[in-house]
């Protein structure tokens, strides 16, 4: 019997999974539903399935338990993480974190809907794209600093950058995997101390190559 792939491994059947999950996530931008912490869990879960998590056992849990699952209460509360030296936010206070983030993106989506209602991103004037990408690059470096999940995180951020942008009719950027070049490393460790601006100008000049002005 074939061993699965690791959970953090490239392999054909992780492609397949973002593959799907990037559809399921246009789906849910393109109806401007309103993001949940539910739907990331299900979306991280559906990333992670058919894939091993050999380190599951050796903290005694089961392979289940880090699929589609919040860092913290009531299974996951020793599982704490370091990102290039820095500590991602406490197990313990996860959850509040994420919620907090979700209701700060939910202030913005509803000024950003109101305002770009019925228009596509040609149409858009430059401070409104810069609107649309600041948000993103702020849900995106939020979800990197805080770094929810025991492993995936950076491929769930990506997907949520993408579901900013693809809400607003923008084809979405950032590969889940493999992990952009072009300043994005740098840009995403600036994100995790609260400095968006270098990935809001990799996301600008993307915009820019693929709806180039007349």
């Amino acid at each position: 019997m074939a061993t699965a792939p690791h959970w953090d491994a490239d392999s054909p059947e992780l492609t397949t999974n973002l593959t799907r999950v990037l559809q399921a996530v246009k789906t849910h931008a393109q109806a401007r539903s309103t993001l949940t912490a539910a739907d990331v869990l299900g979306w991280h879960a559906d990333m992670m399935l058919g894939l091993a998590i050999p380190e599951a056992a050796g903290v005694g849990l089961q392979e289940d338990d880090l699929r589609g699952a919040f860092r913290g209460p009531p299974k996951l509360d020793d599982i704490e993480v370091e990102i290039g030296g820095t500590l991602g936010t406490a197990a313990a206070q996860v959850a509040s974190e994420v919620d907090q983030l979700l209701q700060r993106v939910q202030t913005a989506i509803a000024a950003l809907d109101s305002a770009l209602q019925g228009r596509g991103p040609q149409a858009y004037a430059p401070g409104e794209l810069h609107a649309v990408c600041q948000l993103a690059a702020m849900l995106h470096g939020e979800w990197v600093r805080i770094h929810p999940f025991g492993n995936g995180n950076g491929r769930s951020a990506r997907l949520l950058t993408n579901w900013v942008l693809m809400r607003y009719g923008i084809l979405p950027l950032l590969s889940p995997r493999p992990r952009p070049g072009g300043g994005y490393e740098a840009a995403s460790m600036q994100g995790m101390q609260g400095r968006h601006d270098a990935m809001v100008r990799l996301l600008l000049k993307e915009v820019a190559a693929l709806y180039p002005t007349p």
